[in-house]
């Protein structure tokens, strides 16, 4: 077996890790950043967790996209 395919496989598989630790970074952000305005009385758990569908369904609809095209 050769190896010649191991470095683009290798830099794919990085920025595959890099791109989902960057997705979930920003969910994490926003949830602490939502629980701390619930904290502190400025908004509610509903509002905050209707805001945080948007990002999570805009990411599967760009997932359906890239099986379409």
């Amino acid at each position: 077996p050769t190896t010649e395919g191991h470095p683009p496989r290798l830099f794919r598989g990085l920025i595959f890790g890099i791109s989902n630790l960057v997705m979930f970074a920003a969910y994490a952000l926003c949830f602490w950043f939502g629980a701390k305005l619930v904290e502190e009385g400025k908004t509610d758990f509903q509002k905050v967790f209707r805001v945080s569908w948007f990002p999570h369904n805009s990411k599967f609809v760009g997932l359906m996209g890239s099986f379409v095209i």
